[in-house]
């Protein structure tokens, strides 16, 4: 007798706290449901990747096109920089102090080229912005590509028949972590994106800078010899002899290569 009361009572128990089977069909519908706000998400947030690459690439075209032509335009200045002082020297009585000024000439045309060169690279090493938002951008969009494995997950460990609710609001719970994660990485590419702007801004700003610089460097070179070719016509005049300028070295008018 006192067996029979032991087994019932172990299957009152086992009966009262077995779980309830319920047919999966309502958690499906709202599962799909949520499904479809896990989609809608991941494209609007894809979109948005889409438009900042395409920003991207576009403002990487135009700061290109923009860098070129300044450097193009620059050379092209630069080489014409010392034709009229050349032809003026042409037209004197040649000796070896005209041919020391063309000399000159020569050198500083010739370091302006190495000037040019420095300017350029001093360019290209002066941010770091364009690739920290490639970078950003290339590990967001593989995440946001995966989003959809929160679905798979908030089902693994849970049984759909006895935890449907469990399921729905684990994946509920997921999406509201990720949709806040992502729009702070939203936030964070809509900064970099406006810092690429302002850092390629900046860095046309100082190539346009170092190029002035280099023109300011070839007219004084070119008036040091304007300054010493009434040395050169007073004594070329005199037969043989002639005077050698004083001109000083051609780099201390380039402190940009020093």
């Amino acid at each position: 007798m006192k067996f029979f009361n032991v087994f019932l009572i172990f299957a009152s128990i086992a009966m009262s706290t077995q779980a309830v089977i319920t047919r999966p069909d309502e958690v499906l519908v709202q599962l799909n449901a949520l499904e479809g706000n896990v989609f809608n998400y991941q494209a609007t947030v894809q979109a948005a990747i889409k438009k900042y690459r395409s920003s991207g690439s576009k403002s990487t075209s135009d700061y290109l096109n923009k860098t070129l032509n300044i450097i193009e335009n620059n050379i092209q200045e630069i080489s014409a920089s010392d034709v009229d002082i050349r032809a003026t020297l042409a037209n004197e009585t040649q000796s070896a102090c005209i041919l020391n000024l063309e000399n000159f000439i020569d050198q500083i045309i010739e370091l302006s080229g190495y000037a040019i060169s420095n300017c350029i690279e001093a360019k290209n090493n002066s941010s770091d912005e364009p690739v920290e938002l490639r970078d950003v951008l290339d590990q967001f969009e593989n995440d946001v590509n995966l989003l959809a494995e929160i679905i798979v997950n908030a089902l693994i460990g849970r049984n759909i028949f006895t935890e449907g609710e469990a399921i729905l609001a684990r994946l509920q719970e997921q999406l509201n972590a990720k949709t806040s994660q992502f729009n702070e990485i939203l936030a964070e590419l809509e900064e970099k994106s406006k810092g690429v702007a302002v850092a390629w801004s900046e860095e046309i700003k100082n190539l346009k800078t170092c190029f002035k610089d280099i023109d300011s460097s070839i007219q004084f070179g070119i008036s040091t010899v304007q300054s010493q070719l009434p040395v050169c016509i007073k004594f070329g005049g005199r037969g043989a002899r002639s005077a050698i300028p004083i001109l000083p070295h051609p780099k201390k008018f380039f402190p940009q290569l020093n």
